[in-house]
C-alpha cells in the first residue's frame, strides 16, 4: 500500500490515491514517519526486530 502511494504521489495527490484505495491518508503519513524515524515504531515491532537480530 505505502509503496504504491509513494510511486504515484508525484502524479496524483496522496489524498486522492488513498481515497481510491480506501485507506486514510494519515496511515500513509504515519508509515513514512516511522520509516524515517525508527524510534516511532510500536514497541511490539521494536521487540520483534531485536529478536530477529538475536538469531
Amino acid at each position: 500500500m505505502a509503496i504504491f502511494v509513494a510511486r504515484h504521489k508525484e502524479q496524483y495527490e496522496v489524498e486522492l490515491i488513498c481515497r481510491q484505495i480506501q485507506i486514510i491518508p494519515s496511515s500513509y503519513y504515519k508509515y513514512k514517519a516511522r520509516e524515517r524515524d525508527p524510534s516511532r515504531l510500536p514497541d511490539r515491532t521494536k521487540r520483534d526486530k531485536a529478536l530477529e537480530r538475536g538469531r
